[in-house]
């Protein structure tokens, strides 16, 4: 029993111990229809007839995607700005992967590390749109 009990609390003080405070960029990006990585120029279409719109789709990242930074505070508060588009300010929580799979908060953003990128999901009406983030200078 004190052997679970230690599990789950080196579990919980690991997931909570990263501090994801300070401003990161957006690195990669995935959809129902495409994941793209930038950094690694690693794109793939999950749709194969659509794999004539790379360069449109780079262009357009270009522009909205890959300009976007998330700046995090203390207290759960963060900042998503583009300087193409409008400030977005909400509330956020660090969970692990599982819990932000299963779950899609109304109230909270839901952040998680994979592979010591930062990663939120977004569930939409008709797909979801999630994105990785690392931490900038």
């Amino acid at each position: 029993m004190k052997n679970i009990v230690f599990i789950i609390l080196f579990f919980c003080t690991n997931i909570y111990s990263q501090n994801i405070a300070g401003k990161r960029k957006v690195i990669s990006y995935e959809d129902e229809i495409i994941f793209y990585h930038k950094e690694k120029d690693s794109i793939l279409f999950k749709d194969e007839t659509r794999k004539e719109e790379v360069q449109s789709f780079k262009e357009m990242s270009e522009l909205l995607i890959f300009p976007i930074t998330y700046t995090f505070y203390d207290k759960g508060i963060f900042i998503m700005s583009n300087p193409n588009l409008a400030n977005i300010e909400g509330k956020y929580k660090l969970v692990n992967e599982e819990i932000a799979k299963k779950n899609n908060d109304i109230e909270f953003q839901l952040f998680y590390f994979r592979n010591e990128v930062l990663y939120t999901k977004t569930m939409l009406l008709d797909g979801f749109v999630e994105v990785g983030l690392i931490k900038t200078n």
